[in-house]
């Protein structure tokens, strides 16, 4: 149901916001986006759906705003929904596998840790791995990934801090643009089969 939304939204995504977010990323040929794998697609559609350029919607918003018929109030839909815009992109790090599911992150800036649900990252978990993700709150007990996940390193922060800022982004829509780009850069990101690197979920 999660990718039945992200993909939905992409509609929605105004086009000036495709084209800006493009550019920043370097994924813009001067007539439309040049994407050289998935990855990249993923990572410019993340900010489509979830960067507001300027006085411009997000793509989620769009979508949730235009909606028809409209979840029910209270219903699965309709928390899903909630949760996706409320997203956030964070840094994170694993603490262990979940005894009862997902994995245990540690997250920057937060003092509680995420139990997030995704038995891919699950499998390959070691602990004290960092990563960037874009987590949702679908649930009270766990976090859901909603396709963006990228290794992390000292090297992509320094990256990150060193590009010139993204133009009319508010500071969650910029810590987002540098990620995806630096990622791009460094080459982090590549080929393959999702959201860098991978999609799966609900």
């Amino acid at each position: 149901m999660r990718l039945e939304m992200q993909t939905a939204a992409l509609a929605h995504v105004p086009r000036p916001s495709v084209v800006a977010h493009a550019r920043y990323l370097g994924l813009w040929d001067g007539r439309q986006p040049a994407v050289p794998h998935e990855a990249a697609a993923v990572l410019l559609y993340d900010l489509g759906l979830y960067a507001a350029v300027g006085r411009l919607p997000r793509g989620i918003d769009r979508y949730a705003a235009q909606l028809r018929p409209r979840p029910e109030a209270g219903s699965e839909r309709a928390r899903l929904l909630a949760a996706l815009r409320a997203s956030r992109l964070s840094l994170f790090r694993i603490r262990d596998r979940h005894p009862e599911g997902g994995v245990l992150l540690d997250e920057m800036g937060a003092g509680a840790p995420v139990r997030l649900m995704d038995e891919t990252l699950a499998s390959i978990a070691r602990p004290g791995l960092p990563f960037a993700a874009r987590v949702a709150d679908a649930d009270p007990e766990f976090a859901v990934a909603c396709g963006v996940l990228i290794p992390a390193s000292t090297a992509l922060l320094d990256a990150m801090r060193a590009l010139p800022p993204p133009p009319d982004l508010g500071p969650e829509g910029e810590f987002a643009a540098r990620l995806h780009r630096a990622a791009l850069e460094l080459g982090v990101v590549h080929g393959g089969g999702a959201p860098a690197g991978r999609q799966g979920g609900a």
